[in-house]
C-alpha cells in the first residue's frame, strides 16, 4: 500500500513538475510578447535550468529576449553581455536542429541576427571614435572587440548558408576593424583584417573611400618591410601603387622589395616609370643609378659590361648632375661608373686609346666630386680622393696622379 501511494505521489509530482516548466515558458512567451522583457528573462532562465529544452524554439525565445534586453538602455544592465547571451542560445538553437530554427528565424528575417550585429558596430563605432578624440589605445581596443564579434556574427551566417541582409556592410565593418587593430597596437588582428580587405582588392565601403583606406595598406606595407618579407612586400607595394599612382610611398616600398629580392629585371622598370612620374624626385633619380649600377657591376665578378645598361646608367647620371650640380656623389657614382667602363673595355680587349680616354672621364668626374665635398672629413672624401689616383695613374696622367697623391697622404 506504502509503495503504491508513493508512486502515485512520485506521478503527480513529475506531472506538476512538468506543467510549471511548461508554464515557465509559456509565460516567458507571454511576457516576451506584451514587452515585458526583464519578466520573461525570468521565465525563460528558470525553463532552461531545468534541462528539458531539447527542441530550438525555448532557445531561440531566449536569444530574443536577451537581444531585446541588450537592445533596451533601461534594462541592458540585467545581463553583462546580452548580445553575446543571445547568439550562444541562437547558435544552441541550430545545434539542436537546424532547418527548424532556420523556419523560426525566416519568419522575421533574422531579425535576433541584424539586431545583435547592428549593435555591437554601431557601438564599436561610438568607442572608436572617443578613443580617436583621446588618442586611447585601450579605446580602440575596445571597440576592436565589438567589431570582432560583428564579424564572428557574419562568419556564422556565411557558414549557415543564409542570405541575411546585414548592415553596415561587411566591408565597412572589415575597414573598421583593421583602423581600431592598427590604433590599438594589435599586429595580429591589424595583418588579419587587413589581408581580408587587401586580398580582396577592396578600395571603397560604405562612406569610406580609398583616401581612408590608405593607412590600412601602408600599415600593411610597412610591416613587411619591417619584417623583410620580401616577397609579401613586394605583393603589397603593388597593389598600393595600383591604387594610389600619385603617392611615392609605394613605389619606394616596390623598390625596396625588388631589391631585397635581387629581382632587377622588375626593379628597373618600376624606377622608370616612377622618374617620368615624378620628375622633381631626384632622391629617386640618385636611387636608381645606384641601383642600376650595382647590376651593371656586381662585386667580385669579372663579368663584361652591358652596353645597352651601361647607356642608361650614364645618361641617368648625368640627368642628376644637371639637376643636382653641386652633389659630390653623383660625380663620384659616375666616375665609378667610367673606371669599372674602362675595366671592362679591357677585359674586352679593346683599343688602348679608348681605354685611356675612358679612363680619363673617370678621373675628372672624380676630381669634380672632389672639388664638391663640403666635408672632408668623411670616409666618401678619402674613397673618392684614392679612387683619382688610381684613374689617373691608370689614365698615365702622372703630374696629376702625384698631386692627388699628396692630398690623399694629407687626410
Amino acid at each position: 500500500m506504502f509503495n503504491k501511494l508513493r508512486y502515485i505521489a512520485f506521478v503527480i509530482l513529475a506531472v506538476w513538475v512538468s506543467n510549471a516548466q511548461a508554464q515557465d515558458f509559456s509565460l516567458a512567451k507571454t511576457y516576451f510578447q506584451e514587452g515585458k522583457l526583464a519578466a520573461a528573462k525570468e521565465q525563460i532562465d528558470g525553463y532552461l535550468e531545468t534541462g528539458e529544452a531539447h527542441q530550438p524554439a525555448p532557445w531561440l525565445l531566449k536569444a530574443a529576449i536577451y537581444a531585446g534586453i541588450s537592445d533596451n538602455v533601461q534594462l541592458k544592465y540585467l545581463v553583462p553581455d546580452g548580445r553575446k547571451e543571445a547568439f550562444s542560445a541562437l547558435e544552441r538553437a541550430v545545434r539542436l536542429n537546424k532547418g527548424l530554427a532556420q523556419q523560426e528565424l525566416e519568419k522575421d528575417s533574422f531579425a535576433i541576427l541584424r539586431t545583435i550585429y547592428k549593435s555591437y558596430a554601431l557601438e564599436g563605432v561610438s568607442i572608436f571614435n572617443a578613443a580617436s578624440e583621446k588618442n586611447s589605445p585601450l579605446g580602440f581596443a575596445q571597440a576592436l572587440d565589438l567589431f570582432a564579434n560583428a564579424l564572428i556574427i557574419n562568419r556564422f551566417v556565411l557558414e549557415q548558408q543564409w542570405v541575411v541582409e546585414l548592415q553596415p556592410d561587411l566591408l565597412v565593418v572589415q575597414y573598421n576593424a583593421a583602423q581600431a587593430a592598427i590604433n590599438a597596437n594589435k599586429e595580429d588582428e591589424a595583418l588579419l583584417y587587413s589581408h581580408q580587405l587587401a586580398n580582396s582588392r577592396v578600395i571603397a565601403a560604405g562612406r569610406y573611400t580609398s583616401a581612408d583606406f590608405f593607412n590600412i595598406y601602408q600599415w600593411l606595407v610597412n610591416y613587411y618591410y619591417i619584417k623583410r618579407d620580401a616577397t609579401n612586400l613586394v605583393r603589397y607595394a603593388n597593389f598600393g601603387a595600383s591604387v594610389y599612382p600619385q603617392t611615392l610611398y609605394f613605389v619606394n616600398m616596390q623598390v625596396n622589395g625588388y631589391r631585397q629580392l635581387g629581382d632587377y629585371s622588375h626593379l628597373l622598370p618600376v624606377y622608370e616609370k616612377a622618374i617620368k612620374q615624378f620628375p622633381d624626385q631626384y632622391i629617386l633619380l640618385y636611387a636608381y643609378c645606384t641601383d642600376l649600377f650595382n647590376w651593371l657591376y656586381p662585386s667580385g665578378t669579372n663579368k663584361l659590361e652591358n652596353p645597352i645598361l651601361s647607356e642608361k646608367l650614364e645618361q641617368a647620371l648625368k640627368s642628376y648632375i644637371t639637376h643636382q650640380p653641386d652633389s659630390a656623389k653623383g660625380y663620384l657614382l659616375l666616375g665609378k661608373h667610367y673606371y669599372n667602363r674602362a675595366a671592362s673595355l679591357q677585359k674586352g680587349h679593346a683599343q688602348p686609346e679608348r681605354i685611356l680616354s675612358v679612363l680619363s672621364l673617370a678621373a675628372d668626374n672624380f676630381q669634380t666630386a672632389v672639388n664638391k665635398f663640403s666635408d672632408r672629413r668623411l670616409p666618401q672624401f678619402r674613397e673618392t680622393v684614392l679612387l683619382l689616383v688610381k684613374a689617373l695613374e691608370a689614365a698615365q696622367r702622372k703630374e696629376a696622379a702625384a698631386q692627388a697623391q699628396h692630398l690623399l697622404e694629407g687626410i
